[in-house]
């Protein structure tokens, strides 16, 4: 995975802003100074000249040599400007870099913004054009400033709009001073700080606060400094600025640039407040006495004591956190730390992202200021978090501000300045707005708001295996085959609401659609033991079959059906408060399930496009066929559906009637028994949908699609074993991972050893543990047997539920206390495809039983169009698993955009 350094330089533009802003700034480029080898009169010292180009993003070099930051100091009056152009580094900056007007704003918001502010504000503007015509690949901006300061908060209100209109695109992110609950520097901090945030918050991307209090205090506790100073203060808010744009600026394993942790860490435009937080902050003394391994310095960030904001995490909810590691750390560590954060109950994520962690990795170490307080040390990390926590900041500050303005205390001088009364009123409902939005994300959600799921089974095999999966989704949650939940359980939880709806008379109604062109498989149902548990209207059949013909299915018989097939999903949609998607269950071969499906999905996908649609399909066995005709309608189906399903899970009945022989020693398996063991798998994969879990995942988390087209895993289950066998047996996570991976235990038959894995999705559920995963896994990865796409080597998402197996008493299957379902991308289902594909082709060749198909309507040159579309896809399939050639670098980089993603999926989520 090379890193972004090494692709491309983006430069960044510093812009420092009041004496804050300023003195931040000395701060940052003195340790940006000594982290790139420059001297204080803007040389480089001797040996580093021709080594690399980290130092492009933050200084430009001159024809002389000269290195010059990409940076503007701005303050409305001279004297802290002034310790700047006499100070150390006088050298290092251009005279027209350091900006000053006469007159100070006096604390005054409304002097930085509308009067004194107005007029420095174009030299300002006009040096910064001059900056960025020097940068090649501007990516954005960095603000430095105080919230609470006249010119900090009224001059950086007016300078980011400019900077919002005349670069829009562009990142702007803020490192900003926040007023801090005891230690104040102004009376009137709370009226500029919200009059601040109400100027800024729609032109920021990102705003990363810090308070004066909780840095002290940090200062105190952990450097033993008795009383700090601003220098020992300005330094550390440099360290986690360092921090934060080492990525921009030297190589590391998981680079994390300013636009991709913003991306991260912000889950709506206005919620972009991260607390700060770095660890280790330890003096030189007490660093010979500690370990300062990942694990403890990751600990250290979420520590109250750490945090640079005065506010306590355990009193709000994580949204996101990005952990920016730097120095000598690997991703094992990281994945280790992480996963005992996670297993913390103080820690608690909102539940709608339960384990946001964006990781970055930087392999250049920690630098310090000779002299300074910091140790030295070979790691370090920088954590910003987006918690609701943070509204602690805002209350307090809000109390302070309605305390003085309901006096209108302070009013006139803000109003003698130009600036209107009315803009305190809009300032402060602002906040409140904000307020608002960061209680709402810190809520759970509504226990009767679930992402529902329509199952719709069509024709014979569809309908057949959705009886399966009611006898067992009925058996998960309590429910009888009437309806009535089984008595002791009607309070206990609402799980079962994602696919059962509730009448007014306490009976549960599945979310389904039963569908055939005739009535005989569905007559079963109607008449069958959960006749009571299905509404008649959901039970929807014809009066005459398809035939084995997919053109009766599509184009005469299926169309005088789909009128009302259509008008019960509405019903049910609309009956559906948050619906995720539809689940579609059918077979490939036969006419219904191959040319009723296709109508189907394609009038899904254009009335409910963004929902996900999932597939559950029979595809033909290589000998066991129920229709000669079966390659035609398996290869119209897939041309027929493949544009409009996400992603579609196929079993052929022959690799379960082995299964069924081997593992379950049933010597004639019925479609019964081949069905219960579909249920099992579709129940595995919807189970987090419906259950608790520590992992759970769900139908749209789709990381084993690569590609849109390439959308076919291949479904395994484990254990799959009769009471007999499992008393002597351990099923222990180990063993039951293992097998997932035998070719006998694959419901499709195709050998994986003779193809590449793209992705691997392993849903556990019951008693099962991360640890136990991750060495599963572990040892997966070591076989050489098992071979991954060399652009995605560690494909893994991983799924823990708490739900047991439950099984169907009488049946095949043992009782057992664990079980795992994987959904594997791989080459090797291409098999499948050729089989069939050498079928069609002797068949069509001769042109034989096309009339069938032409005399209902269809074209014959759908045939050819439908082949095309499967030797496409078969060549698709070819082309992912081939090794990528060194040479082609720009294909290299395109795999790796996408790979990357699937590398980091299984390293930092897969603990989930």
């Amino acid at each position: 995975l090379k890193s972004k350094y090494s692709l491309t330089m983006r430069e960044c533009i510093s812009i420092h802003i009041g004496q804050a802003g300023i003195q931040i700034g000395n701060a940052c480029w003195e340790l940006y100074c000594l982290e790139h080898g420059i001297q204080p009169d803007g040389m480089m010292l001797a040996g580093m000249s021709k080594c690399d180009n980290t130092s492009e993003p933050f200084f430009s070099e001159t024809s002389s040599g000269r290195y010059v930051p990409r940076a503007l100091f701005v303050d409305l009056e001279p004297t802290v400007v002034d310790e700047v152009r006499t100070g150390t580094y006088r050298q290092l900056f251009h005279p027209e870099q350091l900006i000053s007007g006469k007159e100070d704003a006096a604390n005054n918001y409304a002097r930085g913004q509308y009067t004194v502010g107005k007029e420095i504000i174009t030299p300002v503007r006009d040096y910064l054009s001059k900056l960025v015509e020097s940068c090649s690949s501007l990516q954005g901006f960095i603000v430095f400033h105080s919230f609470g300061g006249g010119t900090g908060a009224g001059f950086t209100s007016l300078l980011m709009e400019k900077l919002s209109s005349e670069y829009g695109k562009r990142s702007k992110l803020q490192f900003s001073i926040y007023p801090a609950p005891q230690i104040s520097t102004a009376v009137v901090e709370p009226m500029n700080a919200i009059l601040c945030n109400h100027g800024t918050i729609s032109h920021a991307n990102c705003t990363v606060i810090v308070d004066n209090e909780a840095i002290y205090s940090i200062c105190r506790k952990n450097l033993d400094i008795e009383r700090p100073t601003y220098t020992n203060l300005n330094r550390l808010v440099g360290q986690v600025v360092s921090s934060v744009t080492a990525s921009l600026r030297f190589e590391g394993s998981l680079n994390v640039d300013l636009s991709e942790f913003q991306t991260n860490l912000v889950p709506y435009p206005k919620i972009h407040f991260p607390l700060a937080t770095l660890a280790p902050i330890i003096s030189t003394d007490k660093a010979n006495h500690e370990q300062l391994s990942v694990g403890e310095i990751t600990n250290s960030c979420f520590e109250v004591s750490s945090q640079m904001v005065k506010c306590d995490p355990r009193h709000g909810k994580y949204m996101a956190c990005c952990l920016l590691y730097r120095g000598d750390v690997s991703s094992k560590e990281v994945n280790e730390s992480i996963q005992k954060i996670k297993n913390k109950r103080e820690i608690q994520f909102v539940d709608w992202c339960p384990t946001g962690f964006k990781v970055g990795i930087n392999n250049q170490p920690p630098t310090t200021v000779p002299g300074g307080d910091l140790a030295k040390v070979q790691r370090s990390l920088c954590m910003l978090s987006n918690t609701t926590a943070i509204a602690e900041a805002w209350d307090r500050l809000a109390y302070k501000f309605d305390l003085m303005y309901s006096k209108r205390a302070f009013v006139h001088w803000y109003v003698g300045e130009g600036m209107e009364e009315g803009e305190f009123a809009e300032a402060r409902e602002d906040l409140a707005a904000m307020q608002k939005d960061y209680e709402e994300v810190g809520v759970d959600s509504v226990e009767g708001e679930e992402e529902e799921c329509i199952s719709i089974h069509v024709g014979q095999a569809g309908i057949q295996i959705g009886n399966a999966c009611w006898e067992l989704y009925c058996l998960e949650h309590g429910i009888q085959p009437d309806g009535m939940m089984l008595a002791g359980r009607e309070k206990c939880d609402d799980s079962q609401s994602s696919f059962f709806s509730e009448t007014s008379s306490g009976r549960y109604v599945p979310r389904t659609v039963f569908v055939d062109l005739e009535p005989t498989v569905i007559d079963e149902v109607r008449t069958g033991t959960y006749r009571q548990l299905f509404h008649p209207e959901q039970l929807i059949s014809g009066k005459e079959d398809a035939a084995n013909n997919y053109a009766r299915g599509h184009y005469t018989i299926g169309k005088e059906l789909i009128g009302t097939v259509r008008e019960v999903i509405n019903r049910l949609a609309e009956n559906c408060s948050g619906l995720q998607g539809f689940l579609v269950f059918h077979s490939f071969g036969g006419g219904t399930g191959a040319g009723f499906t296709s109508l189907l999905m394609d009038r899904l996908s254009s009335e409910y496009g963004k929902r996900a649609k999932l597939q559950f399909a029979v595809y033909p066995a290589p000998q066991v066929s129920t229709a000669v005709v079966e390659p035609f309608n398996a290869i119209l189906c897939t041309h027929g559906t493949l544009r409009h399903s996400d992603c579609g899970m196929i079993v052929d009945n022959e690799a379960i009637y082995d299964i069924c022989r081997k593992s379950l020693d049933i010597e004639r398996p019925t479609y019964t028994n081949l069905n219960r063991l579909v249920a099992q798998i579709v129940s595995s994969i919807t189970v987090s949908l419906r259950f608790d879990g520590s992992l759970n995942v769900d139908i749209t988390e789709q990381t084993f699609v690569p590609y849109p087209k390439i959308h076919f895993p291949l479904a395994t289950y484990a254990p799959i074993i009769s009471t007999e066998k499992a008393n002597h047996e351990q099923l222990k996570v180990r063993e039951i991972t293992n097998s997932c991976f035998e070719a006998s235990n694959q419901m499709v038959k195709c050998d994986p050893r003779h193809g590449k894995y793209m992705a691997c999705c392993l849903l556990y559920r019951g008693d099962v543990s991360s640890k136990e995963v991750n060495e599963s896994i572990q040892k997966i990865k070591n076989k050489r047997e098992i071979q991954f796409v060399d652009w995605c080597p560690t494909g893994f998402k991983v799924g823990i539920n708490y739900q047991p197996p439950t099984t169907v008493p009488g049946g095949d299957l043992a009782k057992v206390p664990r079980a795992v379902c994987m959904l594997s991308n791989t080459t090797a289902i291409a098999e499948a495809w050729d089989r069939l594909a050498y079928k069609f082709d002797l068949m069509y060749s001769k042109r034989a039983f096309v009339h069938w198909y032409v005399g209902e309507g269809m074209e014959e040159g759908e045939f050819a169009e439908a082949r095309e579309d499967l030797g496409a896809m078969q060549k698709d399939y070819e082309e992912v698993g081939v090794d990528s050639v060194e040479g082609e670098e720009e294909e290299v980089e395109e795999m790796e955009k996408g790979s990357g993603r699937l590398k980091r999926h299984y390293h930092f989520q897969s603990c989930r």
